[in-house]
C-alpha cells in the first residue's frame, strides 16, 4: 500500500538528496564522538584539516572583495527558483512532491550543517583557550568586580586622553592592525594559527546591526564580516573577535577575550581604547546590575565627560537600527551554541570578565 501510494523512484535526483543526508547525519555522529577527545581534535583537525582548509581558502576565495555570504545567498535564491520551476513541469502526484519537498529540506539541512562542521565547526571540540593558557576559572566575587571596573576605568580614562576623536577613517590599517595585534597574543600563548583571513566591512548598511550583529563568521567560505553602521571606536574589537574565529577559535566569550588581549597589544591609543571601551562596557553593565542603579548613577556621573559622551554615542547608535525578530534570533543562537558544547549559550559573550580577572591574577597583571 505504501510503495503504490509512494513511489521513491518518481522522487528527482533521490540519491543525491540522499547522500547530503547522510554527510550530515555523519558529521553530526563525528562531532558528538569527537567531543571525548579534544586533544585528537587539536592535533588531527585543527592543525591538519582545518590547517589547509584555512590557507586554501585564504589563497582563493577570500582575495573576492564583496562578503562571500551574499553570493551565496543569490546563489541559493537562484537554485531554488530553478528547482521550483522544474519540479512544477515533472508529473507528479501531490505524495510525491511533498516527498520531494520533504527530501530536498532534509537534503539542504544535511549538507549545511555537515559542511559547516568540516570547514569549521568541529573546531568546537578542541581544547579551550583558557585550558591552553593555563586559566583557572571562577566566579569572581563582587569586591572583584568593583575592583576590575575602578582599575579598568582608570586605563580607559588615561587612554580616551590620548585620542582627539572617536573617528579612525583608515580601515585598511585599522584592519592589519587589528589582526596584527592578535597574532602577537596568539605567539605570546603559542596558540596555533594559520593562513591570513580577509575581513569584509562593505556590508548591507545596517543590516547586521538589526539582527543585534556586530559581525561574524562565514564558515562556509572563509570570510570575516563586520557592520560598517558601528561607530569607529568599536571597529578594532569586533575585528579582532571576528579574525579570532577565522583562525578557529569557536567560544564567543573567548574570543572577546583575545580581543582585549590584542587590544592592550596595540601602540596606536585609538585601537587600544576601543579593546578597553569594550571590556568596560561588560564590567559597567554587570556593576549596574550587581550594585543597583543608584550606584551606578553615582560611578556614571563622575567620569569624566568624554567617556559619558561615547557612552552616549555608542547607545544612541544602536537605536538607529532597531532588532528585527530580537527574540527569535537571540533563541536560536543560544540553542545552537548549546548544541555545540557551549552551556552558558549567548551568555558566554560576557565571560570576557571571569577570563580577564583570571588572567590578571595568573599573570600578575595588577
Amino acid at each position: 500500500m505504501f510503495k503504490r501510494h509512494f513511489n521513491f523512484n518518481k522522487i528527482p535526483r533521490l540519491q543525491s538528496k540522499l547522500y547530503w543526508l547522510g554527510f550530515g547525519v555523519l558529521m553530526l555522529g563525528i562531532r558528538f564522538i569527537a567531543g571525548y577527545f579534544p586533544d585528537k581534535v587539536e592535533s588531527f583537525y585543527s592543525q591538519g584539516i582545518f590547517k589547509a582548509i584555512r590557507i586554501a581558502m585564504d589563497k582563493s576565495i577570500t582575495n573576492i572583495p564583496i562578503p562571500l555570504w551574499s553570493i551565496f545567498a543569490v546563489v541559493l535564491i537562484f537554485w531554488l527558483i530553478r528547482q521550483g520551476i522544474k519540479s512544477s513541469r515533472k508529473t507528479l502526484s501531490v505524495q510525491q512532491r511533498l516527498l520531494n519537498f520533504l527530501f530536498s529540506i532534509l537534503a539542504f539541512v544535511g549538507g549545511t550543517v555537515g559542511l559547516f562542521l568540516f570547514l569549521w565547526g568541529f573546531n568546537y571540540a578542541r581544547p579551550s583557550i583558557k585550558d591552553h593558557i593555563g586559566i583557572v576559572f571562577s566566579k569572581p566575587r563582587k569586591a572583584d568586580l568593583k575592583l576590575e571596573l575602578e582599575l579598568e576605568t582608570k586605563a580607559l580614562i588615561a587612554d580616551r586622553n590620548l585620542i582627539e576623536s572617536i573617528e579612525f577613517k583608515d580601515y585598511k590599517s585599522m584592519k592589519q592592525l587589528a589582526k596584527k595585534n592578535l597574532i602577537d597574543v596568539f605567539d605570546d600563548y603559542e596558540f596555533p594559527h594559520f593562513g591570513d583571513p580577509n575581513l569584509k566591512l562593505n556590508q548591507p548598511h545596517g543590516w547586521l546591526l538589526r539582527w543585534s550583529t556586530a559581525g561574524f563568521y562565514f564558515p562556509w567560505a572563509g570570510d570575516c564580516n563586520v557592520a560598517p553602521g558601528l561607530l569607529d571606536m568599536q571597529l578594532p574589537f569586533v575585528m579582532s573577535h571576528e579574525y579570532a574565529h577565522a583562525y578557529g577559535v569557536t567560544n564567543e566569550g573567548e574570543c572577546n577575550f583575545l580581543a582585549y588581549l590584542a587590544s592592550l597589544k596595540a601602540e596606536n591609543p585609538f585601537i587600544r581604547y576601543s579593546g578597553r571601551f569594550a571590556y568596560w562596557q561588560f564590567l559597567r553593565k554587570n556593576y549596574r546590575r550587581n550594585f543597583g542603579d543608584e550606584e551606578y548613577k553615582k560611578f556614571f556621573n563622575d567620569l569624566p565627560e568624554k567617556i559619558q559622551e561615547d557612552v552616549i554615542a555608542v547607545y544612541e547608535n544602536g537605536l538607529k537600527y532597531p532588532d528585527i525578530l530580537p527574540n527569535l534570533r537571540y533563541a536560536t543562537y543560544d540553542l545552537f551554541l548549546k548544541s555545540q558544547g557551549v552551556k552558558e549559550g549567548n551568555a558566554s559573550y560576557s565571560e570576557i570578565i571571569e577570563l580577564v580577572i583570571a588572567w590578571k591574577k595568573k599573570t600578575q597583571y595588577y
